[in-house]
């Protein structure tokens, strides 16, 4: 009989002939002990495995059989499946070509694309984020793995096992990949067109992985959008802003923008004028200029290369003291603590000297003229102001 001439109908009415309760159940009872012994098999083997590797000085091998763990219990179940079969199918004389048809052809294909299945399924999970493969690089050969290279060469592993299993798997069932091309070719020009934008993405992807103006992370800012980056795929890039909300950026518009990273910097600056009253002596303003300079450079948040403090200026409601430096870190929860640390700092040495912090005000002063009444203009309101006649 020729193989590649059996059809639909001719194994169907095998079946119909050939199935019997009794070879049913035998096969049925073959699937369940053989199931059962996986589970205590399985259970011993990496029960002994795990307690190998805990003993070990890296987490490697945790990782490595953990990835494989679930992959390995589907294989079995659907090698247990398929020797069922091959008893049921193997308990027919008068049917020897089509027995050999099912059994070689049909589940030999099964038991192929189960393996490749599988194995693609835990080599996937070994490329999960903080995988075996990146440790043990770095642990071993003491290579330092980018934030932002990381992620995207994971993601290329994965569609390259992807697409490598995909192919074999085609390859064992025969299906003429020739055929599939060249019906791609019939919409190659509709297909191009759609792929554009997909293909302008990844370019800008690459891009901004070899230049590389941020990581993972980082505080940014792209035109209209600040953030911080969580994550960069083939097409875009995810920023989360400070409002927690998730924009997803496209790599060629990113790639294309003028991109300020905020993480890059090695400090954080600070500047603003402190204003005091007009009352203020002038020896207790330059004791308080000194005590103030002398507390920004014993501080051991502030930067020392870069402390400006100065009478600055003689503004409209006060004398004004200009403050101009740097905090050593750039975290945000960290410079506010800083920050807010100087400002009490601040606080305590106008207090100890008696200088009072100015407020913005308004003083009117009134000519008496002899008029029973004058207007008098601030800078918010007026007011009719009754003056008494001397």
């Amino acid at each position: 009989m020729d193989f590649n001439n059996i059809n639909l109908e001719m194994v169907t009415e095998f079946f119909i002939n050939k199935i019997h309760i009794k070879e049913i159940g035998i096969a049925l009872c073959i699937f369940l002990i053989l199931n059962f012994l996986r589970k205590i098999v399985v259970k011993k083997i990496y029960k002994h495995l795990m307690k190998f590797a805990s003993k070990t000085k890296t987490d490697a091998d945790d990782k490595l059989f953990r990835s494989f763990e679930k992959p390995i219990n589907i294989l079995l179940i659907i090698a247990n499946i398929c020797f069922a079969m091959f008893y049921f199918l193997h308990d027919t004389t008068s049917a020897e070509t089509i027995t050999d048809l099912l059994t070689y052809k049909l589940t030999t294909k099964v038991l192929k694309t189960a393996v490749i299945y599988c194995t693609t399924w835990g080599f996937y999970n070994v490329t999960k984020e903080k995988s075996v493969m990146f440790d043990n690089l770095k642990e071993r050969l003491g290579i330092k793995v980018d934030k932002i290279l990381y992620p995207f060469v994971v993601k290329c592993l994965r569609v390259l096992l992807i697409v490598v299993a995909v192919l074999i798997i085609l390859d064992i069932w025969t299906i003429d990949i020739s055929g599939l091309v060249a019906g791609l070719g019939l919409g190659g020009l509709a297909f191009s067109l759609a792929a554009k934008d997909f293909a302008s993405n990844i370019i800008g992807g690459i891009a901004l992985i070899l230049e590389k103006p941020f990581n993972i992370g980082d505080w940014i800012s792209a035109d209209s959008i600040e953030g911080v980056v969580e994550d960069i795929s083939f097409r875009s890039t995810i920023i989360r802003t400070f409002s927690q909300e998730m924009v997803i950026v496209p790599n060629s518009i990113l790639a294309n923008a003028s991109i300020t990273n905020y993480a890059k910097r090695g400090k954080r600056r600070i500047s603003f004028n402190l204003g005091v009253t007009y009352d203020t002596p002038r020896e207790k303003m330059k004791l308080c200029i000194e005590q103030t300079e002398r507390m920004l450079k014993e501080h051991s948040g502030i930067h020392q290369e870069t402390i400006f403090v100065s009478f600055n200026e003689f503004s409209s409601s006060s004398l004004d003291i200009f403050l101009y430096f740097f905090t050593t870190t750039t975290n945000l929860e960290e410079h506010l603590k800083i920050k807010e640390d100087i400002n009490f700092k601040l606080m305590k040495i106008f207090e100890d000297n008696g200088v009072s912090f100015a407020f913005p005000s308004t003083s009117v002063y009134i000519e008496n003229t002899g008029d029973s009444s004058k207007e008098i203009y601030t800078d918010k309101t007026i007011k009719q102001v009754a003056v008494d006649k001397e």
